[in-house]
């Protein structure tokens, strides 16, 4: 018999007076291997943290069968220093021996070497996919298979969600719901599901509709027969036809009172809501007649001692998305750092236009928020122009209540986080947005947000991206690293 590891009852879990979720009883098998999907701040990571007792429920009960639980969280900023990695893999994974300097992409794939070079009865992983390049990614499908334990992976990743699980748990209106399958079953199943509840919706609202048409018409008859009988007794006909008019009369009303009671007993099938994509107004930016608003002047791009890029020539064109793709390590954030290093040094290594205001997106920023302790509103007010009133509606929009105002920034979700980062960005108002890995840790929704908006903004971007459907759906040009070369590759 397969040994139940966790096994949630009646679970439910607030944030202040907010409900996260709650559910009636979940399992987590020692042969499961569980996808954990929902929108940013859904409650994904505090349902992991409810396994490691980290936090309590607020009511329910958790009953862990083992104390042998693993955990890549989400959100870290530590280095495994003292950890002894296996050379082999270091280089299979490109990773650099010997130094304390790593890409965000390096640093993840230490810390998926770390968490898998044990063994555990439930390894719990929070979006692990973050910052990490093609082969990261192979190689994480590849160990996740090969694991032997159970496995919760907390992901937005489809191709992660489709090749290692065969169970999917949703947090959506506040309940988790279980799926069998991997991800693209799920979606089947709640194609099937809505195809299924529209039809039902559809055969409730012709009966209702067919329902109101026979009591509209009962109403008629028997307003006639009342008009019949009071010209009867102006007549002075018999009292008898009178009565029998009443009578007919009186079933007709029992009988449209009857279909009433029909339309009022029905339970209201309620369909899912359309999700409204949230749309922000865009900052004024100032104009740019630059043609090159960027120019890279033949500079090699270093780390530390390391040679990244040689001579590297770009020129980055006005109103354009030009996006740089690279395995981790090979200077795409490098490259990043030596603009902003340049802009705010006003290093003659790059060039400048005049008018250029350069807005910064970093993919590791919102580790700040860690040890901020301010409220969100108060936090991103002190850090744009917009006025209250306005900041509300957008925060509104990207998915935070009014409740959330209050929360302190640092108890934000990762998604949240970035969120809330990359938001403080976009509405900056710079007319030169530089981005670093802008689509780590968001959800699908959010991430479809973002593209309609550098869709529609007027500036230029330059931004760097592993994530290959949004790369398609954005970039004007794209140039990859490869053999310390940078080459147009669209």
């Amino acid at each position: 018999m397969t040994k139940v590891l966790v096994k949630l009852n009646k679970i439910a879990l607030d944030f202040g007076s907010y409900l996260l979720f709650d559910t009636d009883e979940l399992e987590i098998k020692e042969s499961s291997r569980i996808g954990l999907i929902g929108e940013n701040g859904a409650g994904k990571s505090s349902l992991a943290q409810l396994i490691l007792e980290e936090i309590k429920p607020t009511q329910g009960h958790i009953q862990l069968n083992t104390n042998n639980i693993g955990y890549l969280e989400q959100v870290s900023d530590n280095i495994p220093y003292d950890f002894n990695f296996d050379g082999r893999l270091l280089s299979e994974l490109n990773i650099p021996y010997g130094t304390s300097e790593f890409s965000g992409g390096e640093l993840s794939k230490l810390r998926i070497l770390e968490v898998f070079s044990s063994h555990y009865d439930l390894l719990i992983l929070d979006e692990p996919t973050s910052h990490l390049d093609k082969e990261g990614i192979e190689f994480l499908i590849r160990t996740i298979k090969n694991y032997d334990g159970a496995t919760l992976i907390i992901s937005h990743d489809r191709r992660l969600l489709n090749e290692c699980v065969n169970e999917v748990w949703s947090i959506e209106e506040q309940s988790i719901h279980v799926f069998s399958g991997n991800y693209d079953d799920y979606k089947r199943e709640i194609e099937k599901e809505r195809e299924s509840l529209y039809h039902q919706k559809e055969i409730q609202d012709k009966e209702i509709k067919r329902l109101e048409a026979s009591i509209s018409d009962a109403k008629i008859h028997a307003e006639k027969i009342l008009i019949g009988r009071k010209g009867a007794n102006h007549r002075s006909l018999s009292s008898r036809m009178t009565k029998e008019k009443g009578t007919v009369q009186k079933g007709i009303m029992q009988s449209a009172k009857n279909m009433q009671n029909r339309i009022d007993s029905m339970e209201e099938i309620k369909l899912p809501e359309e999700k409204v994509l949230p749309i922000f107004e865009e900052a004024d930016i100032k104009t740019d007649h630059n043609r090159f608003p960027i120019i890279f002047n033949y500079i090699d791009i270093t780390a530390g001692n390391k040679l990244l890029i040689e001579s590297l020539n770009l020129q980055i064109s006005r109103g354009k998305i030009t996006a740089l793709k690279g395995n981790n390590g090979t200077g795409k954030t490098t490259i990043i750092e030596y603009v902003k290093g340049a802009f705010n040094n006003k290093l003659d290594i790059i060039t400048f236009s005049k008018n250029a205001e350069l807005g910064f997106y970093n993919q590791l920023s919102y580790l700040e928020f860690k040890h901020r302790t301010e409220p969100l509103l108060e936090y991103v007010s002190k850090h744009t122009s917009v006025s209250k009133y306005l900041l509300k509606e957008m925060l509104n929009d990207l998915k935070f209540t009014d409740n959330d105002f209050e929360r302190s920034i640092s108890t934000l979700s990762g998604g949240e986080a970035v969120r809330v980062s990359l938001f403080l960005t976009l509405i900056s108002g710079d007319n030169l947005l530089i981005l670093d890995e802008p689509t780590n840790y968001l959800d699908i929704d959010t991430i479809n947000v973002l593209e309609t908006y550098l869709n529609t903004y007027p500036g230029t971007v330059l931004l760097t991206s592993h994530d290959v459907e949004f790369l398609e759906n954005v970039a004007d040009e794209v140039y990859k690293i490869e053999n310390k070369k940078l080459k147009k590759i669209k």
